[in-house]
């Protein structure tokens, strides 16, 4: 059977600020874009920074996950959970919290310290749901998408192509951007694909300060009805020597 990706919008969760999906559906899956610990109806001030514990904020993440998974009104069951956290040593309180809300034990529980998340946050948080009934069979592809551990890797595991570990180097970030996806568009062609065929990323840049020109070219390069869902951190030592590191999940 062929899946058609589907852009998922709901008011119910803060918008898909930049060019991106708040959430894709695809077949039985559904990929969440990252959200961070603010409330829903943001003041001014937020802008300058989110306030709160991380407990607060890790609270704020799962409320506005699950209301973009609500919005499909169908049973789903979420089975991979992303935690990138600006505060040292949190994984035990984080992962307990999301055990808490959810009721149940996640299979996959990604967590991975960063310098810093959008809005000055402590934490991002993005989930991969899915259909109740293909639970087992979706962890199995998940946790094979991850490419346990290795960082840079290609992995083909229908109905999905991996692309982890891509790099990107530049005397700017725009540069870099460029370089990246330059790279990912080869590998993709190979196997019959475009940037528009990809529903998820995950992004580690260097400095916030020039995201705005990440941004800007991907409006240049991804066309498609259906934009992907994007996590941005910043974590210098995740992009190594470069500038910007991205890892994908694309629809084979």
């Amino acid at each position: 059977m062929t899946h058609v990706a589907r852009r998922i919008e709901t008011d119910n969760a803060p918008p898909s600020f930049g060019h991106r999906s708040q959430a894709v559906a695809f077949g039985p899956y559904l990929f969440t874009g990252g959200q961070v610990g603010a409330p829903l109806n943001r003041d001014d001030d937020v802008e300058t920074g989110i306030q709160g514990s991380l407990e607060q904020q890790v609270g704020h993440c799962l409320n506005h996950l699950q209301a973009i998974t609500d919005s499909l009104s169908a049973p789903l069951t979420v089975v991979e959970v992303a935690a990138f956290v600006a505060q040292p040593d949190s994984r035990a309180s984080v992962a307990e919290q999301t055990r808490e809300f959810l009721g149940h034990e996640v299979g996959l529980f990604v967590y991975e310290e960063v310098e810093t998340v959008a809005l000055h946050g402590l934490i991002e948080m993005d989930w991969v749901a899915v259909a109740s009934d293909q639970e087992e069979n979706a962890e199995a592809v998940l946790k094979e998408l991850s490419g346990q551990g290795d960082q840079s890797s290609e992995i083909l595991r229908d109905p999905f192509l991996a692309l982890n570990g891509l790099y990107g180097h530049g005397e700017n970030l725009g540069e870099a951007s460029v370089a990246v996806f330059e790279s990912a568009s080869r590998r993709l062609e190979a196997h019959g694909l475009s940037l528009d065929d990809i529903l998820k990323m995950t992004v580690f840049i260097d400095e916030f300060d020039t995201y705005a020109q990440f941004n800007d070219v991907t409006k240049d390069l991804f066309h498609a009805e259906v934009l992907p869902t994007r996590s941005v951190l910043v974590a210098p030592e995740v992009t190594r020597d470069g500038r910007i590191r991205i890892d994908l999940v694309a629809a084979s």
